[in-house]
């Protein structure tokens, strides 16, 4: 039952649309997913990059969250001549916000990033 949720999952199947096709409850699916989540790694993987001018574009979106009252915005950075998103983060549209962006970019790019 497991492979076929991660099957689904892959497909972009929604939680409630997973739960009905397989008859089961919609509370059972999110949680798989919620402890799935836990053993994704929070770090990204970027190739090895010399020491040098490296050009990054940092941009953000927003959506609703459950509620149109629960606005989060999504933070992203991405190195402009690989397309490499090299930072992420998910918050409020504040200062402190943008520094948790910049704290997500590996060391490289915090040494050399023109932003």
């Amino acid at each position: 039952m497991k492979e076929i949720i991660d099957r689904l999952l892959l497909e972009k199947i929604s939680l409630a649309g997973i739960a009905r096709a397989l008859q089961i409850s919609e509370l059972w699916v999110q949680q798989y997913v919620n402890q799935k989540s836990k053993n994704v790694s929070q770090e990204m993987q970027v190739r090895p990059k010399p020491k040098c001018r490296l050009t990054v574009q940092m941009d953000e979106l927003w959506s609703f969250v459950d509620r149109k009252g629960d606005e989060q915005w999504v933070w992203l950075a991405m190195d402009v001549v690989t397309r490499e998103i090299i930072g992420c983060y998910i918050g409020d549209r504040s200062g402190t916000s943008a520094q948790a962006l910049w704290n997500s970019l590996p060391a490289v790019y915090r040494q050399c990033a023109v932003i």
